[in-house]
């Protein structure tokens, strides 16, 4: 399964708070994801602007600066390049020395963006190949510049954002078009995007996939409810996920089966409220029965109720119980002895019905739809604990 997650924050907003939730989700969901953002593609622009020799980077940073430059410094820019400007140019170490300080300043910018935009952790899907930025066919100097502007109060040059923005809606119609091969997750700003392309009439009116989107949306909305989600990083989602391909299954099925039912989809008023009821009665008790099997499937508890209420069995089935359950156990039927009073051939004879009544909740674990929430919850709270 491969998700789309288109958002369009502002792109003063460079924090990418909204990008790292929906990923998070959509990594915990899909196989792959591919994330459209107009603010994320300008921080991967910032970061390519840096990746490059020193020389070819300090000029980049000047090109970024020259606008926010007085003019009569901006029209010495171009001119830096030329060796005979720079022999004789009279106040030419003065000149480079403001340059320089222009330069470094936008360096600096462009370098907090990335830590400010949590880039680590998407860094740690991208290198799992499991995440991939649409860039959106921005000119990263282009773009970086007319964000100066912005930043600066002056108007911004036209078309360099025109190609983000017919990227974005690309990117969502497509998202939404029957037959695509990606599942989307939007935020409220590509949500409104998608109920626009829906509500076209006439000619260009385009046929929305609604379940998809459905499902998916249910997927978000019921992950984010796990205690552990938000204070998860990316690393800990992909860690925590590799071990439930088969939970996720079942998991994936139940969420089906739930959007065909479902008229609505993520973008309609009354979607949230659906999802909410629908964890309320389907999946709110799915939990609380997997919470309840946990505890009861303990060893000493099992082994308690086995020893004080079930008959004695014969030594020779004691012995192979004993077997099954595992020398791990032995120590537990020692302490249970002592605990309750009990021979210990009593209460190892009531080790059959502890390994019965295992087997027994662990099936009912696995054939439960949302074993994948709880398990993952669970996990992810380990590894933040540990964190």
């Amino acid at each position: 399964m491969q998700i789309t997650v288109a958002t369009t924050s502002e792109q003063q907003d460079l924090t990418l708070a909204d990008e790292l939730r929906l990923v998070k989700a959509a990594l915990l969901y899909a196989d792959t994801v591919t994330l459209a953002s107009p603010a994320a593609a300008m921080v991967v622009a910032a970061s390519r602007l840096m990746k490059v020799e020193p020389v070819e980077r300090h000029r980049r940073m000047l090109d970024l600066a020259s606008p926010l430059m007085d003019p009569e410094i901006r029209q010495y820019v171009p001119l830096l390049t030329q060796r005979r400007f720079r022999r004789q140019f009279p106040n030419y170490a003065t000149l480079k020395a403001i340059l320089d300080g222009w330069a470094g300043d936008v360096a600096d910018v462009l370098s907090a963006i990335g830590q400010k935009a949590h880039m680590a952790e998407l860094q740690a899907a991208i290198s799992a190949g499991l995440l991939e930025i649409d860039e959106l066919g921005l000119d990263p100097v282009a773009f970086l510049t007319d964000a100066v502007l912005a930043a600066s109060g002056r108007a911004p040059t036209e078309g360099s954002t025109a190609a983000a923005i017919g990227a974005m809606v690309a990117r969502v119609g497509g998202a939404v078009a029957p037959g695509s091969l990606t599942y989307p997750m939007f935020d409220d700003g590509a949500s409104r995007l998608a109920a626009a392309i829906e509500a076209l009439d006439g000619a260009s009116r385009r046929d929305v996939s609604r379940r998809p989107a459905a499902e998916v949306g249910l997927a978000g909305h019921f992950v984010g409810r796990m205690a552990a989600f938000p204070d998860a990083t990316v690393a800990e989602i992909i860690d925590v996920r590799r071990g439930l391909q088969r939970p996720l299954v079942r998991f994936r099925g139940a969420l089906a089966g739930m959007a065909r039912e479902l008229e609505e989809a993520p973008w309609d008023s009354g979607f949230r409220d659906l999802a909410d009821g629908l964890y309320r009665s389907e999946v709110g008790p799915a939990l609380l029965d997997l919470e309840e099997n946990t505890r009861d499937s303990g060893a000493l508890s099992l082994l308690r109720h086995a020893a004080l209420s079930g008959p004695p069995y014969a030594a020779a089935g004691t012995t192979i119980v004993i077997g099954l359950a595992g020398a791990t156990v032995m120590p537990d039927i020692a302490a249970l002895a002592l605990a309750v009073g009990a021979p210990f051939a009593l209460v190892a004879a009531g080790a059959a019905e502890m390994v019965k009544e295992q087997l027994r909740l662990q099936h009912e674990r696995g054939r439960n739809r949302f074993v994948f929430l709880y398990e993952a919850n669970q996990g992810l709270q380990r590894t933040v604990s540990r964190g």
